[in-house]
């Protein structure tokens, strides 16, 4: 009896464990994707300028929805 629960033990933590690497695992390569994704599409730099309002809305015409 005794045995059969710690199997259960070990099959409950393994699957825990699989669960919490799988969490890490899909964060790490959303960071990565995000990084890459950063470096594909930049903003240029002239368009960040918040003084003309001219820049404002062309940035915000060229922004991907």
């Amino acid at each position: 009896m005794e045995r059969a629960t710690l199997n259960l033990r070990k099959a409950l933590m393994r699957k825990v464990l699989a669960v919490i690497s799988g969490l890490l695992v899909a964060n790490v390569v959303f960071f990565l994707g995000s990084l890459v994704a950063k470096g594909l599409y930049t903003t240029q730099p002239e368009l960040m300028d918040p003084q003309t309002p001219a820049a404002t809305a062309l940035r915000g015409a060229s922004a991907e929805t």
